[in-house]
Parts: structure tokens; sequence; C-alpha cells
């Protein structure tokens, strides 16, 4: 549990893949990918992705426009500039038209930067249980 959802952490046998394939994933468990709306989530994410110490898929890209980050339900993302974005920067690496997805991990630092949604490199993102 985690702030009252049910959720499942990523761990290092979950196989990493593209965006696409990572947004799938937590069907397999009744799940669906876990947003990170506010900054006691993104801590989570932060927390989980240490413990990883490699790259994590998050559940947002700016396909539909570019330059809007939504997140994978389709929903625009707001309020993330207390993430840590490469650079200090906000949509950091949104110049090059192919880094549409959203990857945690990386920079010298870890920090939060689009890249190619088809890079085989993440793994995918925490799952939160749908609850009926």
């Amino acid at each position: 549990m985690f702030n009252g959802r049910l959720i499942r952490r990523t761990n290092n046998n979950d196989t990493r893949s593209h965006y696409d394939a990572a947004m799938s994933f937590c069907n397999q468990f009744d799940a669906k990918p876990f947003i990170p709306r506010t900054r006691a989530d993104y801590q989570f994410y932060k927390e989980v992705r240490r413990i990883l110490n490699t790259y994590q898929w998050l559940p947002a890209n700016d396909r539909v426009q570019e330059g809007t980050l939504q997140w994978y339900t389709g929903e625009v993302a707001s309020d993330i500039s207390f993430w840590d974005w490469s650079q200090n920067k906000v949509m950091n690496s949104n110049s090059d038209a192919d880094s549409d997805c959203l990857m945690y991990g990386g920079c010298g630092n870890p920090c939060v930067h689009l890249t190619g949604c088809n890079a085989h490199v993440s793994y995918p993102p925490i799952c939160e249980s749908i609850l009926s």
C-alpha cells in the first residue's frame, strides 16, 4: 500500500522493454501504470528507481502534441516542474522529434528526460491495482 493505494513495485526481475510494452506490463496484474501526480508519488518513483539502479519508464509522453506531456491515459500531465529534469529544464530533450516518451534514469545523476519510445532499455512503471 502507498497512500491508500494498492501498488506493485517494479523489480529487477521484470523485463526491460520499449515504452508501449511497458505501459501494457501492468495488465497481467489487473493493474494500470501508477501516475505520479503529486510530489509524494514522484518521490516514490524516485525510491524505486534508486533501488533498480537503472532506467525506468514513467507513464507519460508527448506523442499527440509535441511539447505537451500527457499521461498514458491522454490526460495532460500538470505540476511536473518539481521532478528532477535533465539539466534542470522541464521537457529536456524534447527538441528531437523522436524523443516522445518519458524515462527516469541516466544523465549522470538520475533524472527525468524524454527519449525514443522504441528504446528497449527501461523497466516498466510502478503498477497500481484497479479496485472495483
